[in-house]
């Protein structure tokens, strides 16, 4: 119920302050209501209090992916929503989300990996929120992919949703590897 520059305000502080939550992150309460503030926020009117929202997301998927479980549910719809019709800079946010999944699973998959290889026990796990969420985030990127503007290309240094769609497809491939091609079969 705050004016939206104090929610904007509060979510970035909330976003710088991310690394410092670890206890909170582990109360189970204060994790349950630091999230739901934050998911609350992604359907804020100002589209700068949604983007701020989202980079919070992006953060806890960074460093609290083991916290991520209960609430995978929601995120992905959110997510999901803001790629397929919310502003530029909202869905750029929403596909950092899934382009940080897929580099933190790509680095668990290969620690069990080596884990295995050297007879040492695996100490944490990949929950394979990716390979989950495949069937309707492969077809949510490829569709991304359309949105590109013709006039710009990647040597004019702007980071736009086509752009970003194809780099976390790729990401997508490389934590899912042949899974993605019944995915992107029909778009090809």
């Amino acid at each position: 119920d705050r004016p939206d520059p104090i929610r904007l305000s509060a979510a970035t502080a909330l976003r710088n302050s991310l690394h410092f939550t670890r206890k909170n992150m582990d109360n189970n309460d204060e994790r349950n209501m630091i999230l739901t503030a934050i998911c609350e926020a992604t359907q804020s009117k100002d589209s700068g209090v949604r983007a701020a929202a989202y980079e919070c997301i992006v953060q806890i998927a960074c460093q609290y992916y083991d916290k991520l479980q209960d609430y995978m549910v929601t995120l992905f719809g959110l997510t999901t929503a803001a790629i397929d019709g919310d502003e530029e800079k909202v869905a750029l946010q929403a596909i950092e989300f899934w382009s940080t999944l897929c580099e933190e699973e790509i680095d668990l998959i290969d620690e069990a990996h080596h884990c295995l290889m050297n007879g040492i026990p695996v100490t944490r796990q990949c929950m394979n929120y990716v390979k989950g969420a495949l069937e309707r985030l492969g077809p949510l990127l490829t569709n991304t992919l359309t949105k590109q503007d013709e006039e710009c290309t990647s040597d004019d240094g702007i980071w736009n949703l086509s752009m970003a769609a194809a780099t976390c497809l790729g990401l997508v491939a490389n934590t899912v590897e042949d899974a993605i091609v019944a995915v992107v079969a029909p778009f090809v």
